[in-house]
């Protein structure tokens, strides 16, 4: 008999305290149940965990992995009292409005390839079948089972790309507070004329009208979108929700921090002038949140010179540590950093020598975002003159670029359709900034939350470096 409809039922993140529910779950739904290990090893890797809970009952739950321009889902369960009540799209709904809000591109999974019901609910969900894993998964006996590789795509944030949105996942976003583009080109690309508003019946009683925004709002948080999407998921489920509201959080009031133009003259400054601009920087509302600059790390200078170096590292946005410390790529990230850079016989405060060296590390941004958001564009323009002027004074021989936002700062002018590009196939190639070498590999957060790619940095690695060699000999030539 299926279990009865809770009308209490939220989206929270899913920690240990939850786990013996969780197991007994994994031990009712699998014959080869994941183990307490498999998820707390997940929850100490930083992998997100999202419970769906309906009072005091855990309904479901899912794990999923983020990695660059995409999420992978590692498990998703309904308990099964619970299933065939729909909470399995649900959180579905759950992932992919979170995955967007990462500004992921494209979802994947694995499901097993006996597991028919499960295949038929995710190609329902707009999932397609692109492989197979050989022997993916423990069987009975001691055997092996495959594994069919399923991806979706999510939608572009773009005008000029397609919105491929039912009426339940728009719905689903607009209640959640995520804001999509005006269906200008879906409606063009279907030879309509292009409408603002979609009138969705999530419930049997009472039709919900959603206006679609004509831009793009600011990703929200993990852990924002879990509150937003307590009230989606109760509309959704057909729940009475009219005397039932979502408390509104009250912070304390902060003042605002005063916003002061940025100095003109950036690209006349030198060294010592440049990193005291940076320290008293004003020019957004990042000012107003941070602890410290960043505005690098590298191999020692002289008074007012710029250090003398032949690799410029550039990364994304400092960190709680590097907000703390006032210097990049500090923590775990860093020392795999540090690994990289002595496996290229590079240290991150060693001098340039007659045989070469000399490491300088940046950020895009000099300031870190509230909750290590994504940068907002206008955040993101106001930095990159400070970058731009740090570049033409290290005079670097080598640029690694390392994740989404430094390729975007770097390579806006010479890749066209840079935003709409994997970031994989980045990799591979020499580009230019500022008639510098840039190598563009992945951000050590990525590797270090999926190791076998330490393989293609290490590639992207001796790319670099062969590039300098090779340059440095035809100059000697």
């Amino acid at each position: 008999m299926s279990a009865v409809l809770k009308p209490e039922v939220r989206l929270e993140p899913l920690t240990e305290a939850l786990l013996d529910d969780v197991l007994r779950i994994e031990k009712s739904a699998y014959a080869h149940p994941w183990t307490r290990g498999n998820f707390a090893d997940s929850i100490k890797s930083g992998y997100q965990l999202l419970a769906l809970m309906g009072g005091d009952s855990l309904i479901g739950y899912f794990v999923a992995m983020e990695g660059v321009d995409e999420v992978h889902l590692l498990n998703i369960t309904v308990a099964p009292q619970f299933q065939g009540q729909g909470y399995g799209v649900l959180m579905l709904d759950a992932l992919s409005v979170w995955a967007r809000s990462r500004q992921a591109q494209w979802l994947w999974l694995e499901v097993r390839v006996g597991n028919t019901r499960a295949m038929q609910v995710y190609e329902r969900y707009g999932y397609r079948r692109v492989g197979e894993r050989k022997n993916y998964y423990p069987a009975d006996h001691g055997q092996r089972e495959h594994a069919v590789v399923m991806s979706l795509k999510l939608y572009a944030t773009h005008m000029s790309d397609t919105l491929h949105l039912d009426n339940r996942q728009r719905a689903m976003l607009a209640e959640m507070g995520v804001r999509v583009w005006s269906p200008m080109s879906e409606a063009a690309v279907m030879g309509a004329p292009a409408v603002e508003t979609l009138v969705v019946d999530t419930s049997a009683s009472a039709p919900v009208e959603v206006v679609l925004q004509a831009h793009a709002e600011e990703a929200h948080s993990f852990a924002t979108a879990s509150e937003l999407a307590t009230q989606a998921i109760a509309n959704a489920a057909g729940y009475e929700t009219a005397t039932r509201q979502m408390p509104a959080s009250v912070a304390k009031a902060e003042p605002a921090p005063i916003i002061i133009q940025r100095p003109e003259g950036i690209d006349q400054m030198d060294w010592s002038a440049l990193n005291s601009t940076v320290s008293g920087c004003q020019a957004c509302t990042l000012c107003g949140s941070r602890q410290n600059t960043v505005f690098g790390v590298g191999a020692p200078a002289k008074d007012g010179q710029a250090p003398q170096v032949d690799w410029l590292i550039v990364g994304e946005i400092p960190g709680e540590d590097e907000d703390r410390q006032g210097e990049p790529f500090v923590g775990q990230a860093g020392k795999l950093l540090d690994n990289m850079l002595g496996a290229m016989k590079l240290s991150r405060t060693g001098t340039r020598t007659a045989e070469g060296g000399g490491v300088y590390i940046a950020n895009v941004l000099k300031c870190c975002p509230p909750g290590n958001r994504n940068p907002k564009p206008e955040e993101v323009a106001q930095c990159l003159p400070y970058l731009e002027r740090q570049v033409a004074l290290l005079k670097p021989k080598m640029i690694l670029a390392m994740g989404r936002f430094a390729v975007q700062a770097l390579l806006r002018d010479c890749v066209s359709e840079l935003e709409g590009t994997p970031y994989g196939k980045l990799r591979g190639r020499v580009y230019q900034y500022q008639g510098v070498p840039v190598v563009v590999t992945y951000h050590p957060n990525y590797v270090l939350r999926n190791l076998p790619e330490k393989a293609k940095v290490w590639a992207d690695l001796c790319l670099a470096m062969a590039h300098l060699q090779g340059s440095e000999k035809a100059n000697q030539g």
